[in-house]
């Protein structure tokens, strides 16, 4: 495959989040600059993707926005596959531990009473 032509990065990062759904299509003059507006979109990205929500295109940031789409649908699938193989019926009370979140939730009948943050690699 071709080199693509390289665009501006801001105006590259903006189409990229538009594409993803965190920024919303704009036609304003401009694109070309880092903004408020983008800066609010690298964050929904950033939330949405578990990571630290500063706005900064750090490492961790671009490395989670280059992580092509092929990609992202097989990790969806072996995450179906793997929630269509637990238990479905919890019961009544359980915890449920979200890595990739690093958050710790507590269920009394299906609704979250207790949420706190865990540290995910330690005892």
């Amino acid at each position: 495959m071709g080199k693509r032509p390289r665009k501006a990065r801001p105006e590259a990062l903006r189409n990229c989040l538009e594409a993803r759904g965190d920024l919303t299509p704009s036609e304003r003059v401009g694109r070309a600059f880092f903004d408020a507006e983008l800066e609010d979109g690298v964050k929904a990205f950033q939330r949405r993707h578990g990571l630290e929500s500063d706005g900064i295109v750090g490492a961790a940031t671009e490395a989670a926005l280059n992580i092509p789409a092929e990609v992202r649908l097989t990790q969806i699938l072996a995450n179906l596959e793997r929630w269509r193989w637990i238990n479905q019926d919890l019961g009544e009370r359980y915890i449920l531990i979200n890595v990739a979140d690093f958050r710790v939730g507590v269920f009394e009948d299906v609704r979250e009473v207790l949420s706190m943050p865990a540290i995910v690699g330690s005892a």
